[in-house]
Formats: C-alpha cells, sequence, structure tokens
C-alpha cells in the first residue's frame, strides 16, 4: 500500500513539473498562447482597448513594401493587413480610437471604421509615435521629441537638446524614455534619473504602458518594470528575442517573436 502512495504522489509530482513548464513573469507561472504564426518580425503592437483590435507591423518578404500595418480582432483573431504602407511605429488614441502610423514619409492617422489613412505630418522620417493628448514622434535622424497639434510641430522643451529613441509618459505626466545611453525617467521641472545603462540603442526595443499605467521597458535581454517612486527598475520577465509588447483589456501581456505574435495567460496547472 505504501508502494502504491509513494508511486503515486511521484507521478502527481511528475505530471505537475510537467504543467508548470512555461515562463515565470513577475515571479508568477505564464504559459504562452499562440495568436499569429508564419509572420515576419512583427513590431510596434499598440491595442484600441474598445474595439479588441491588436495594431502591429511586419516585415513583408514577398513583395516590393517593405513595412506593412495589419490587425488581429483580439475576440475572434481575424487578421487584417491594412492600407497603411512603411509605417514601423503605431499608438492609438484610446478616446477616439484613432490609429497613429509613423514610417519615412511621415505619419499616417488612420481610421478604423473606413479603413482609410490619411498623411497628417509629410517629410519627416518618423521612428516613434505615442500619443497621450496630444501626438508626440520621434524624427528618426536628429532623435529629437516633437509634439503634433492643430497642424504644428514642435519640440518638447523638457527634453530639448536630449537624444529620444522611445518615449512614453503616463497619467502623471512622468516621462520615460531611451537613447543611446540609457533608459532615463523624468518630471517636468525635475532632474533625470537613470533607470539603466546602456551600450547602443539596440539594446531597447520599446517603452510601454499596462493597463494600470505601469512602464515597461523591453530590452534584448528580457522584460523590466520601472518603479518611479522608488526610482528603481526590475526585470520581470527573462524572455529573449522578442521584437515588441503591449498589454490588453485584462492586462495580459502579448509580445512578438521572430515569426509569431503571442499572449501570456497564467498557467493554472501550477
Amino acid at each position: 500500500m505504501l508502494k502504491f502512495l509513494f508511486f503515486s504522489l511521484a507521478a502527481i509530482q511528475a505530471a505537475s513539473s510537467e504543467g508548470c513548464k512555461g515562463i515565470l513573469y513577475d515571479g508568477k507561472p505564464y504559459k504562452e498562447q499562440l495568436m499569429k504564426a508564419d509572420i515576419y518580425k512583427p513590431s510596434s503592437l499598440a491595442i484600441d482597448y474598445k474595439t479588441s483590435a491588436l495594431y502591429f507591423t511586419h516585415i513583408d518578404q514577398t513583395g516590393d513594401i517593405f513595412y506593412k500595418t495589419a490587425k488581429i480582432n483580439l475576440k475572434d483573431g481575424k487578421f487584417t493587413n491594412l492600407e497603411v504602407n512603411n509605417g514601423f511605429s503605431l499608438d492609438v488614441d484610446q478616446k477616439n480610437h484613432v490609429i497613429y502610423v509613423g514610417g519615412y514619409k511621415g505619419i499616417y492617422k488612420y481610421n478604423e471604421r473606413n479603413n482609410k489613412a490619411q498623411l497628417i505630418v509629410r517629410g519627416i522620417n518618423t521612428w516613434n509615435v505615442f500619443y497621450k493628448n496630444v501626438l508626440y514622434y520621434i524624427e528618426f535622424v536628429s532623435q529629437t521629441l516633437f509634439t503634433y497639434s492643430n497642424g504644428k510641430s514642435k519640440p518638447v522643451e523638457e527634453l530639448e537638446g536630449i537624444k529620444v529613441y522611445f518615449f512614453v509618459m503616463d497619467d502623471e505626466d512622468y516621462m520615460v524614455y531611451s537613447n543611446g545611453t540609457g533608459v532615463f525617467g523624468k518630471k517636468k521641472g525635475e532632474q533625470e534619473v537613470l533607470y539603466k545603462d546602456v551600450k547602443s540603442v539596440d539594446e531597447i526595443r520599446e517603452i510601454t504602458l499596462d493597463r494600470n499605467g505601469r512602464v515597461f521597458v523591453l530590452a534584448a535581454d528580457g522584460i523590466y518594470r520601472v518603479n518611479k517612486v522608488t526610482e528603481s527598475i526590475v526585470k520581470v520577465a527573462e524572455i529573449q528575442d522578442v521584437y515588441g509588447m503591449a498589454f490588453d483589456i485584462d492586462n495580459n501581456l502579448i509580445f512578438s517573436k521572430e515569426n509569431s505574435l503571442l499572449r501570456l495567460v497564467p498557467n493554472k496547472d501550477c
């Protein structure tokens, strides 16, 4: 009888261990849920929470167009390529459900209802876009941060003279940005805080906000969360070779690998 119980417990432990294989995210077990396969280097993920649409760019390997803009309906998985080409940065105006796409020709304003895009900022090689009350964008060559409002662009005075590669601003107007030397945070009128040293701009691949307004940094060696109160940064996942990330309406992490889009969901087998 004891021998039977021993082997039963061993079998249960083995099954539990097998079920717990996956990813530790913020100290808890998660598993990957495939959302889209056979898509090359999807990046710059952005979600419209009202329509449950995940927008992103990906590299086209079949034609003359280098970058394509696409979306996936998070409810039914439907995939659609949009009529906006050669854009490689996206963000969503959540209030008006407008998508902004930055590329080497300028910035497009895309309307999901009619699947049309309008080039609103011309002749600017745009590397990164971010929307919060107004549109922020980074000009690629100079790495200068601008705002665009009422048809006019102007540099952001608070970061004038500072090179910026990625940029976000939270609900308390705290700015987090990266360049070729590090990841920094700054409140208006205060000194900047260094969160992470880097040796090149390529070490940071994206900076984004989760549904609670917390700042996450996607680096080449994993995913980090910024704590502006303690002025610290902590690695929350060891996921490697990730190209982009976003958070869905339930605050699940969505991220992209070289040929796929994936979502982290809690591993209930653990």
